[in-house]
């Protein structure tokens, strides 16, 4: 089943030397995600801005989540469950 979200969340990531970014923590709705595995990312350029979009696998729930470069902010955007 896939759940569309939409909604911002707080994330702690590591933005690397070489460009790349790395969620490591995120929360959304008071609660924490971590040890989760990045299985794609992907980049979606729009206009002079991107959205770099993540799954995050926690055992069989995925979550796409998207740093957007215009706001500089993180959203929850699909949740897929088994």
């Amino acid at each position: 089943m896939i759940k569309q979200i939409n909604e911002q969340i707080g994330m702690l990531a590591a933005f690397q030397l070489d460009g790349k970014i790395m969620p490591l923590l995120f929360s959304w709705q008071g609660q924490k995600y971590r040890n989760f595995e990045t299985t794609s990312i992907r980049t979606v350029p729009e206009g002079q801005y991107q959205k770099f979009y993540f799954d995050l696998v926690i055992e069989t729930t995925t979550y796409e989540v998207y740093f957007y470069t215009k706001h500089c902010h993180w959203i929850l955007s699909k949740v897929h469950t088994k």
